[in-house]
C-alpha cells in the first residue's frame, strides 16, 4: 500500500529522516498519523533491519473470470486424472514385474525339486543295484561251493551252461540267442563282417520262406566261398542254422523238415532286420 506523500515529504524534508525509515515509518503505522510516525522512528532507531529495504507483501493476484476458473479447474483435473493414470499403470507394472518374479521363484524352487528327487532316485537305484549285485555274488559263490561239495569240482563257467540249456528252448528263443551271440562277439570287433553275415543268414532264410517246396534252397554247401567266408568264421551263424532246421550233413547242411517253418523263418527275419538297423 502506498504511504501518506506529504507526511513523507515532511519527514524527510523538514524533519532531515532518511527516505527508507521515513517510508517505513508510515507503512509500519499503516498512515495513522504523522506524530505515530515520528513515534516509531523513535521507538525503532536502534534496530538492526532499520536501513533495510521493507518486505512489501506481494500484489495479490488479479482475479479469475468465471471462464478461466473453469477452464483452470479443468486443466486441474486432467493433471490430476493423467497422475493418476501414471500412478496406475506404474502400479500395475510394478505387480507385474512382482508376478513374473515370484512365478520365476517358483519355477526355480519346483526345479531344485525336482532335481534333488531326480538325485535321490539315482541314489537309490545305485544302491539297490549294488545290493542287488552283492546278493547275485553270494548266491552264486554260494551255488559254487554246493557245486563243489556234490561233484567234487567247479562248476562249468556260465556261458557254457547258458548254451546248453539253450537247446531246451523254444525254436525261436534259440534263434533270438543265436543271433544275440553273434551281435555281441562281433559288434565291436568286426561290424562290417557281422553285416555282410546277417545280410546272408537273411538271404537263406527268405529263400525258405518264399519257396518251401523248392529242394535247391534246402541245401547250403559247406564248401561253397560265400557260406566259407560269410558264415563259418562267424561263432553262432551255424547254431542260428541249426535252429532254423538245418542239420550238417558229410558237405552240407540240410533242412530235416520237408516243409520250412514259414512262421519261424518270418520271426527271424524280423530279428535280423532289428539287428542290422541298430548296426
Amino acid at each position: 500500500k502506498m504511504v501518506h506523500p506529504e507526511w513523507l515529504k515532511e519527514l524527510t524534508t523538514e524533519m532531515g529522516f532518511p527516505e527508507l525509515r521515513a517510508e517505513k515509518a508510515l507503512y509500519c503505522t499503516e498512515n495513522a498519523s504523522l506524530e505515530a510516525a515520528i513515534e516509531w522512528l523513535t521507538q525503532h532507531a536502534e534496530d538492526a533491519d532499520i536501513d533495510l529495504p521493507l518486505k512489501k507483501p506481494a500484489p495479490p493476484k488479479p482475479k479469475m473470470s468465471k471462464e478461466e476458473a473453469q477452464a483452470k479447474a479443468a486443466e486441474l483435473q486432467k493433471k490430476i486424472r493423467e497422475k493418476k493414470l501414471q500412478e496406475e499403470k506404474l502400479s500395475e507394472k510394478e505387480k507385474e514385474r512382482q508376478r513374473v518374479e515370484s512365478t520365476k521363484a517358483m519355477v526355480e524352487a519346483s526345479e531344485r525339486l525336482k532335481e534333488e528327487e531326480r538325485k535321490r532316485e539315482i541314489e537309490r537305484q545305485r544302491r539297490e543295484k549294488e545290493q542287488a549285485e552283492k546278493d547275485r555274488k553270494e548266491l552264486k559263490e554260494k551255488m559254487r561251493l554246493d557245486y563243489i561239495e556234490r561233484f567234487g569240482k567247479e562248476p562249468p563257467p556260465e556261458e557254457e551252461e547258458h548254451e546248453k540249456s539253450i537247446k531246451e528252448k523254444s525254436t525261436k528263443d534259440q534263434v533270438a540267442f543265436y543271433l544275440g551271440k553273434l551281435k555281441k562277439n562281433y559288434k565291436d570287433s568286426n561290424p562290417e563282417g557281422l553285416k555282410t553275415c546277417l545280410s546272408t543268414l537273411k538271404i537263406y532264410v527268405k529263400n525258405l520262406q518264399d519257396n518251401p517246396q523248392d529242394p535247391k534252397f534246402k541245401k547250403l554247401k559247406l564248401d561253397n566261398k560265400a557260406f566259407q567266408s560269410r558264415i563259418a568264421p562267424f561263432d553262432g551263424a551255424i547254431d542260428f542254422l541249426d535252429a532254423m532246421g538245418f542239420e550238417k550233413k558229410e558237405d552240407c547242411l540240410e533242412q530235416r523238415k520237408s516243409v520250412p517253418d514259414g512262421w519261424l523263418c518270418g520271426n527271424a527275419i524280423k530279428f535280423i532286420d532289428l539287428l542290422l538297423g541298430q548296426l
